[in-house]
């Protein structure tokens, strides 16, 4: 059984960030050229990788009435995957080239995700409803000249799918780990004394004040050596549904993931505040991991609780048909987002949210998932905004 075991070393939250936009840079500049999908000849997608953390693709469809549209997409590099809002640009007209007439609505949002050197998967949410959602394979039709693609080779990465562990008590008691690795083998999860299957965490609301929070966990893989997949992870405190009043504390450390062993090692000199951690593939017993998502699975309410100082509150997250999500306490909805499905094949899902009680903070990415538990089915999603850590737990209405 793969385990990874674990322990996190304070670090400053420069480095943290410096970890977090270096883990994205994995596509290479070889997959610069055209795709296509051979069953709809007649358009296709120009994608330049032009830096380790950004590509540009350009979109050759058709509009709703049949004419020639070209979609401009600058895109975020993330893992395997591009994705970044679609443009159509209008106003030029043939000649006169002048850039005083160049107007560049938003078309809607474009994701490429990556499976090979010569096959990806294009899905896009369109803001005219008309258009709506929808998913395309990619075939790799030509190459630019003198770029080789030396994607990361599968057997590097742990498998695809929910895992669950638990910490090594050493400082603190033992608390359970549950978590998935995604296709690029990262790791998203959280810790803490889960005391059966499918019950939610406290997660900390408005007010919280209290000793116990439960923590986000995010695990990169780095480098290959043998049988052992070197990793690093970032510890965080999950105060994105708090506002302020949960501090942005931090840690981050180094470990092994491997076939063999439970891949302990020892950490550098420093202060530890947290065990170490062993994870293996499976999920919890009771739980089950929900593929073939698509936005109309996805879609709909789910309850999410909340602790405060003195009691539990129930925040409700709506989740509507085109992956646009609203997390409303209240009359008000303090957090604004939206959730993909990409990989939902897989059962992976993508999501971003901002805080519009705190608009100037950095918006929340991550990854999350659905299950199955014995309360019903749970979305599940962990992710961060550089510092503070998001674990959003809803159970569907």
């Amino acid at each position: 059984m793969k385990k990874l075991a674990i322990r996190q070393h304070s670090l400053t939250s420069v480095a943290l960030l410096l970890l977090a936009s270096s883990a994205h840079a994995a596509l290479p500049g070889g997959l610069s050229g055209t795709w296509y999908n051979p069953a709809q000849s007649g358009h296709g997608v120009s994608l330049e990788i032009v830096a380790g953390d950004r590509a540009v693709a350009l979109w050759h469809v058709y509009d709703s009435e049949g004419k020639p549209l070209t979609l401009y997409v600058d895109g975020r590099i993330d893992g395997r995957h591009i994705d970044g809002v679609a443009y159509a640009p209008i106003g030029m007209r043939f000649g006169a080239f002048d850039p005083a007439t160049l107007q560049l609505p938003v078309w809607g949002e474009v994701d490429i995700d990556v499976a090979s050197c010569s096959q990806a998967t294009l899905s896009w949410i369109a803001q005219d409803p008309a258009l709506g959602a929808g998913q395309i394979e990619l075939t790799r039709l030509t190459r630019a000249a003198g770029l080789d693609c030396g994607l990361t080779p599968t057997f590097d990465r742990m498998p695809t799918g929910l895992y669950n562990g638990e910490t090594i008590p050493v400082r603190h008691a033992a608390e359970q780990l549950r978590g998935i690795v995604d296709r690029d083998g990262r790791l998203w999860g959280y810790a803490g004394p889960f005391a059966d299957a499918g019950v939610a965490p406290q997660v900390p609301g408005p007010g919280w004040v209290g000793a116990y929070l439960p923590k986000v966990i995010e695990i990169e893989p780095l480098t290959l050596d043998g049988q052992r997949i070197h990793v690093r992870a970032a510890l965080r405190l999950p105060g994105a549904l708090a506002g302020r009043s949960v501090p942005a504390v931090v840690e981050s450390g180094s470990g092994n993931w491997t076939t063999a062993g439970s891949g302990q090692f020892t950490p550098p000199t420093g202060s530890y505040d947290n065990d170490p951690q062993s994870w293996r593939a499976g999920s919890t017993p009771g739980i089950n991991l929900v593929t073939g998502v698509n936005l109309t699975v996805l879609a709909g309410q789910y309850n999410v609780p909340l602790r405060t100082q003195f009691f539990d509150l129930t925040a409700n997250l709506a989740v509507a048909a085109d992956g646009s999500a609203c997390l409303q306490l209240g009359d008000s909805c303090t957090h604004r987002g939206r959730l993909t499905t990409a990989e939902g094949a897989h059962g992976l899902i993508d999501f971003s949210l901002s805080d519009q009680l705190n608009p100037a903070l950095a918006g929340y990415h991550g990854r999350g998932w659905l299950q199955d538990t014995p309360q019903g089915r749970q979305l599940v999603l962990i992710g961060d905004n550089g510092t503070q850590g998001l674990l959003l737990i809803g159970l569907r209405q």
